[in-house]
């Protein structure tokens, strides 16, 4: 289980979480759930770290130099990135499951 707290003090804060993540096959404890995006915003979360560095690696890169733009920019920004894996993670396995139809054929009822 993940356990994210965060703390406000006005005009800053801190942010700090647990370290433990697991697969299938076993627990480590060297998962690093947050990591900063530009000067003051931190990216964090919990579900598989590969995913979640994934999502960070191209955040990272597709805001380049905007990283200390607006909060809400950069939510919206990474927010949009996690919805695409997840619809293409959810695409995948529907067509690894029903003979090749994605979400796209059951969205429109082929």
């Amino acid at each position: 289980m993940t356990v994210i707290n965060m703390l406000s003090f006005g005009e800053s804060g801190v942010a700090v979480a647990d370290e433990q993540s697991s697969t299938e096959l076993r627990k480590y404890n060297i998962a690093q759930k947050l990591r900063p995006i530009g000067k003051s915003i931190v990216y964090g979360g919990s579900g598989p770290s590969d995913l979640l560095t994934e999502i960070y690696d191209f955040s990272i890169k597709g805001l380049g130099e905007n990283q200390d733009k607006d909060l809400r920019s950069v939510y919206e920004y990474i927010t949009n990135i996690a919805l695409s894996r997840r619809d293409r993670l959810l695409d995948t396995m529907l067509k690894a499951e029903f003979s090749g139809l994605g979400m796209e054929d059951i969205q429109s009822g082929v």
